[in-house]
């Protein structure tokens, strides 16, 4: 190759175009995105218009630039396409009405899907490859998922789809695709032995899995021998793990933002399946931090970005400590994953749902108990004395839920004001209500200290996947059923459209769970007002975790282009909260 041409080259049919420069030139190519690959010894780029007037920028000078009349065919399509997909993305935001069914979704014979879930469906069917749908929580991704797979099959693009989701929603997904489809589905799980049959196993249109599956089953290391396990991959255990993981035309990644650490084994582990389409769901694809939405993007649209450390120079900014403390340039993020993503509110798509309605509870402590309060978060009482800021953080919030945690006798001015809250909505209103702790302690005392007055279900870590399922199908129907309690397991993906509550015992530190607690009674299909109770002890902690105006809801709204305010938690660190104090 002469050292001044750069070479463009374009297979037609493909999703995406190599990029040969010459060596004094990678640095800049390296800088606009694009993922190396070895055998065609160029930069690979997903076809996007965007990245084109990159290059163009940057190699079009001089006549250098070398380009197949195939790409140019392609790239002037693939502009038609994105300007039809805007005309589609404003009629998907205001829930416009809309003739369109997808043969094979069915429910009791009619298409179940809202209108605003069919414009989601044919935005992420014209998708060539990637696609996020980051609807608000409650407002039915799953069926819209399904629907997306079934369309895709139905056109002859896709004769299987892999669904990848945290460990508790495998069988949630099996409940929704009997519900709204008549496909096969298989759930791979069980011990190794049974796990390998059913990966091999023919017939069944969807697979669902865990990432953590993923993980044991389908991922290799660069160098086997680097695995972290006691004896280095066999040759043939490697060559199954990259057998299948080009079995499946399409993968679905339920909670993707479970890929945001991009060194995580997980994140790489699902960034080897070679699926041909692969489609993200998650209703909070973002949590503050803009390096988590790059990498998501390079599992659906590798190449789309440059590589991570140039990605923080250009929109991060460091402290002395290389600590990220802020963003700029989001707007160009935002401009750059607008094709590939959807993102539709409650309030635009579903104008008659009832509202969400918030309340404070502002729980008052007696002089004694902020006495051991004020000595616990200080580091004067003997519990936290010699505890660093985090631990203190931890042991203060235990303090406040049960003193008997941290085996302090004071009585819990918090739980006594949510058996009066109780007493209000079970008793006097016949409310359901679902109250959420960050802690397995605190639930089990929570359960102790009511089981005898209420009907109590629980959700938590050992609880199995299956029993999950039937115990919120009981709780939503059951008409004995009053109070369901849970850690943060019951936070993602399950639809509690029975609660007419949502109690948070204490907050968690990230706004984007929280929001994902708050929707798991507000649901597309619910028809009664969903309030939301958050307990506050006054003059503590927990008053400033409502005060800290957080940086992560900020960027958020920025990348999303939203004004959310429900919450005020910030995901601050521990060290970041005392100087509020």
């Amino acid at each position: 190759m002469p050292d001044e041409k750069i070479f463009l080259n374009y297979r037609p049919g493909d999703t995406s175009f190599i990029l040969k420069v010459p060596f004094d030139k990678k640095e800049r190519a390296k800088r606009i995105g694009g993922v190396w690959d070895q055998t065609a010894k160029g930069w690979r780029f997903p076809v996007d218009t965007g990245l084109w007037e990159q290059i163009r920028r940057n190699f079009g000078g001089k006549g250098d630039l070398l380009v197949d009349r195939a790409f140019l065919d392609k790239i002037a399509a693939v502009e038609e396409n994105q300007r039809r997909f805007e005309g589609m993305r404003r009629l998907a935001e205001e829930d416009s009405p809309i003739d369109f069914a997808v043969p094979g979704v069915a429910l009791d014979g009619k298409n179940p899907l809202f209108n605003y879930q069919k414009w989601g469906v044919k935005c992420a069917a014209m998708a060539e490859d990637g696609f996020l749908i980051g609807d608000q929580p409650g407002l039915g991704k799953t069926a819209q998922a399904l629907a997306i797979a079934i369309l895709r099959r139905n056109r002859g693009e896709i004769s299987n789809c892999l669904i990848i989701c945290p460990a508790s929603l495998k069988y949630n997904w099996l409940d929704e695709i009997a519900k709204f489809t008549r496909e096969r589905a298989l759930v791979i799980d069980g011990t190794a032995k049974e796990r390998r049959q059913k990966w091999m196993a023919a017939g069944y249109f969807f697979k669902i899995t865990n990432y953590e599956t993923i993980v044991n089953d389908l991922f290799v290391p660069a160098d086997p021998r680097l695995k972290a396990r006691k004896a280095p991959l066999p040759a043939d255990e490697v060559a199954f793990r990259k057998y299948m993981q080009g079995q499946y035309a399409m993968v679905c990644c339920d909670e993707i933002h479970a890929l945001k650490h991009f060194d995580s084994q997980r994140t790489q582990a699902v960034k080897q399946l070679r699926a041909r389409y692969r489609l993200g769901l998650s209703g909070t694809p973002i949590d503050g931090r803009l390096e988590e939405l790059h990498s998501i993007f390079q599992f659906l649209k590798p190449g789309l970005f440059e590589n991570r450390r140039a990605f923080l120079e250009k929109h991060a900014q460091f402290d002395p400590f290389g600590r990220v403390i802020g963003y700029f340039n989001v707007q160009e993020v935002r401009d750059r994953i607008s094709p590939y993503y959807l993102r539709r509110l409650k309030e635009k798509v579903l104008q008659d749902l009832p509202p969400k309605l918030f309340k404070d509870v502002y729980v008052e402590l007696k002089k004694p108990e902020m006495g051991v309060y004020k000595d616990l978060i200080q580091g004067s009482h003997e519990i936290t004395e010699e505890a660093e800021a985090i631990t203190r953080i931890m042991r203060v919030r235990q303090f406040l839920d049960f003193p008997e945690i941290i085996d302090l006798r004071n009585p819990s001015a918090k739980f006594l004001a949510l058996a009066d809250l109780l007493e209000e909505l079970v008793d006097g209103n016949r409310e359901k209500a679902l109250i959420f702790t960050q802690y397995k302690q605190v639930l089990d005392r929570l359960v102790k200290n009511l089981a005898g007055r209420y009907n109590i279900a629980q959700i938590h870590g050992d609880i199995d996947p299956k029993e999950r399922v039937e115990i919120v199908k009981r709780f939503n129907d059951g008409p004995d059923a009053q109070i369901l309690i849970g850690t943060d397991a019951m936070s993602t993906g399950l639809n509690i459209g029975g609660a007419h509550a949502v109690i948070h015992y204490e907050d968690n530190f990230s706004p984007a769970l929280m929001q994902q607690r708050n929707d798991r009674a507000h649901r597309a299909t619910t028809r009664h007002n969903v309030t939301i109770y958050r307990f506050i002890c006054k003059g503590t902690i927990e008053e400033h975790f409502r005060r800290a105006l957080g940086d992560k809801m900020e960027l958020n709204n920025r990348v999303l282009d939203e004004n959310c305010t429900e919450f005020g938690t910030d995901g601050l660190r521990g060290l970041d909260l005392l100087k509020y104090l």
